[in-house]
């Protein structure tokens, strides 16, 4: 809880959670569009721009994710920072994983345990697995005798970014 007595700045500097969501919900959108699009052809139709469209698909659906993490991580350091200062949430929190953070600062601050057991906790789990994927990528030789699931990647991306927005929402949900 704030104390009310002291001076408190919500003022922040920096890469804020409102300005990593903003951008995810711009780069959703996009995403939705080249979703819709991609629906609209068949790869045998005109495989060069169904190939096209899948690519932004993609990228603006990395975008979306990586975007979305940041805004999540910001928004529970910023509430941290807020809360129980600066230089407590450096010193003690900055080093958690991201799940972790959700778990134990609100406890700190509201005393309340944050509802792991809820959708939202799930979600960000599922979340903060598909932006580890992508960002800490890793090759492995190509295997011709091996049947890769190109289909069953593109659904897995499209699940995940259709659920980015929500996971915010329930997250938000969970300790405001």
């Amino acid at each position: 809880m704030i104390d009310l007595n002291k001076e408190v700045s919500f003022s922040r500097i920096g890469f804020s959670s409102w300005t990593a969501f903003d951008y995810a919900r711009t780069y959703y959108h996009k995403f939705k569009e080249q979703h819709k699009l991609l629906d609209g052809i068949s790869e045998d139709e005109d495989p060069s721009e169904y190939l096209d469209i899948a690519i932004k698909m993609d990228e603006y659906g990395t975008i979306t994710v990586i975007l979305a993490v940041i805004c999540i991580e910001a928004l529970i350091y910023e509430y941290a920072a807020i809360n129980l200062s600066d230089s407590y949430a450096k010193k003690y929190l900055e080093n958690l994983n991201i799940c972790s953070k959700w778990v134990v600062i609100p406890k700190l601050v509201t005393g309340k345990a944050f509802p792991v057991e809820k959708q939202g906790y799930e979600q960000l789990k599922k979340l903060v697995k598909y932006r580890n994927s992508l960002v800490h990528t890793k090759t492995a030789p190509y295997d011709p005798n091996i049947k890769y699931d190109i289909e069953g990647t593109k659904d897995k991306l499209i699940y995940i970014v259709e659920n980015t927005l929500k996971t915010i929402r329930l997250l938000g949900r969970g300790f405001i």
